[in-house]
């Protein structure tokens, strides 16, 4: 695939990842997971991209998408990174 099908593509080759590090980089998810994410649309997930027969995602896609999820949690204690089990009456 030439790389101007690449999104923002500088010059150089941008930084492929595999199925397995991507699964992997999202918490460990299955691979039935990672499909799922990649088929629905209302998630706007990076779509892999087929190289001599294997898919491969674009590292910068896939770091922008993950940000993109990103949601500040304010007002935590330091290390309390699980805002559901943190009581605010207590």
């Amino acid at each position: 695939m030439p790389l101007e099908h690449f999104p923002n593509h500088d010059g150089e080759s941008p930084t492929l990842r595999t199925a397995a590090s991507v699964r992997k980089q999202l918490g460990d998810i299955s691979e039935t997971t990672l499909w799922r994410r990649v088929r629905d649309t209302r998630l706007i997930f990076p779509k892999p991209r087929k190289i001599l027969g294997r898919l491969y995602f674009v590292a910068d896609e896939v770091d922008a998408w993950i940000i993109a999820q990103t949601e500040v949690v304010e007002g935590l204690p330091p290390g309390d990174d699980d805002p559901d089990t943190h009581n605010e009456a207590a």
